[in-house]
Parts: structure tokens; C-alpha cells; sequence
């Protein structure tokens, strides 16, 4: 859709914009609207072919979870959030003068 259906929008707009002001519908303007609308219509097709086609490959599962499924699996996900959070945090070691500061030997290291 990138590749075909956003460029020729974008087209129709500049077209559009370029033809501001003027009497609509010039053969620019409905030729640009004209790839544009059978663009649109080919990419409808093919969506709907491809789920047409995926319905045979598609399972039927239910999935049925118990009343605390829910609180556990939220529980845990927060749980491995803050453990990421934690271990990516930078630890924070206090340095040889605050050590010094804080036994009372301030002065006694290379510094001082």
C-alpha cells in the first residue's frame, strides 16, 4: 500500500493543489483520480482475496483463562520491569573522600 496508493494520493493532492482556483475536473485532475480510484479498488480486491485465502489456514482456539490469570500475569510483567530497570540502572558507589569524611580520617588519604 506504501508503495502504490499513498504515492498516487499524494499525487491527486498536488494535482489537486496545483489546479486550486481553476474549473474542476480537468483531464489531469480526472486522469490522476481515475488510476487513483482503480488503485483503490485493486487493493480492496486483494485484501479481501488474501482473507478469503487465509480462512482455510486460520485454527479455532479458545483460550480460557482462570480469574487470577490476570493478576499474575500483570504481577509479573511489573515484576520483570522493575528487575530490567533496576539491573540498568548505574550504581551510585560514594568515593574514598566521602569514606574518609564519614569514618573521621579525612585527611589521611593521597589528596590531603
Amino acid at each position: 500500500m506504501a508503495l502504490l496508493v499513498l504515492p498516487m494520493g499524494l499525487a491527486g493532492l498536488a494535482v489537486s493543489a496545483v489546479h486550486l482556483g481553476g474549473p474542476p475536473g480537468g483531464w489531469i485532475e480526472r486522469g490522476v483520480f481515475f488510476l487513483l480510484d482503480h488503485l483503490l479498488r485493486a487493493w480492496i480486491w486483494l485484501v479481501r482475496a488474501l482473507e478469503q485465502a487465509g480462512d482455510a489456514l486460520v485454527f479455532s482456539l479458545q483460550f480460557d483463562p482462570g480469574s487470577g490469570f490476570g493478576i499474575v500475569y500483570y504481577g509479573g510483567l511489573l515484576l520483570l520491569i522493575f528487575l530490567l530497570i533496576r539491573r540498568n540502572q548505574p550504581r551510585v558507589f560514594p568515593s574514598a573522600a566521602a569514606e574518609d569524611a564519614a569514618a573521621g580520617t579525612a585527611g589521611s588519604g593521597p589528596g590531603g
